[in-house]
């Protein structure tokens, strides 16, 4: 791990510590808790916590401003922040991007795992609202520029929708609903705006870091997979550009998923 890598020693059960923490709710959605509460779980000797900040603030680069730093790596763009919870703002920012639009992808997603005996009722309802709520206020916003510009919508799922998995009733019924969101828009806006949605497997992410800080976790979860490695942003973006243009005309209303095979492949048995 780049902990190790930077001379920062953490065990497998201190790794295991934080995640049961996390699955307390200890740190909820917020960088800065979950700073504290993994410093405060891996760094033993205070002589290593400047190298755990280093290894931290490499990671978790950009979180603070995401909308801006991946403006930066692309050519001619500009940022926008809004609440995808917030439908003025949602519409403030599509009369900033200036119509028409040739596409929208609503890549804003979160990873809420807890036993069933653990989940409440506000995590149920922040899973949808993000996943589910934010991805319809965002087409709404945007419909009429889309139409405009006969444009496509790329939304995003997991295959914990379809496979199911232990821990994930939060999210795999907010995703689920992205995909009902999917086919139902599809219907309702064809033949002017193409809708379609990805479901990717466990991708190597920030907001995943936590579940892949441990390289024998990471590894077992990529051996899961019958191509076995842990999923790319690139390997959803190739996809979610092919939906988004021409070449993908003729394609509406489709969940397609990016996993390696996990969710439809038996590689052993």
């Amino acid at each position: 791990t780049e902990l190790k890598a930077a001379g920062v020693p953490a065990s497998l059960k201190e790794y295991l510590t934080l995640l049961e923490a996390l699955d307390h709710g200890l740190a909820d959605y917020s960088a800065e808790e979950f700073y504290f509460l993994s410093r405060a779980a891996l760094v033993k000797d205070e002589r290593n916590i400047d190298r755990f900040d280093r290894v931290f603030a490499h990671v978790f680069r950009g979180i603070g401003d995401p909308a801006g730093a991946l403006a930066a790596e692309i050519p001619g763009s500009i940022a926008i922040p809004a609440d995808v919870e917030d439908a003025v703002a949602l519409r403030a920012a599509v009369a900033a991007a200036g119509t028409p639009l040739a596409g929208l992808a609503y890549c804003v997603g979160s990873i809420a795992l807890k036993p069933l005996k653990r989940v409440t009722e506000a995590d149920m309802l922040s899973a949808f609202r993000l996943n589910a709520l934010g991805a319809m206020l965002s087409v709404q916003a945007a419909q009429d520029a889309l139409a405009a510009g006969k444009g496509a919508v790329v939304l995003f799922s997991s295959i914990a929708a379809r496979a199911g998995f232990t821990n994930h009733a939060a999210i795999a019924a907010a995703k689920g609903a992205v995909e009902g969101l999917t086919v139902a828009l599809a219907a309702e806006l064809a033949p002017a705006i193409r809708i379609n949605c990805i479901a990717p497997s466990l991708t190597r992410s920030t907001m995943a870091a936590p579940l892949l800080a441990n390289a024998q976790m990471a590894d077992a979860i990529a051996k899961q997979h019958p191509i076995p490695r842990l999923g790319e942003g690139e390997d959803a973006a190739a996809l979610a550009d092919f939906l988004l243009s021409e070449q993908a005309g003729w394609i509406t209303g489709q969940i397609m998923a990016v996993d390696g095979g996990r969710s439809t492949v038996r590689s052993r048995g």
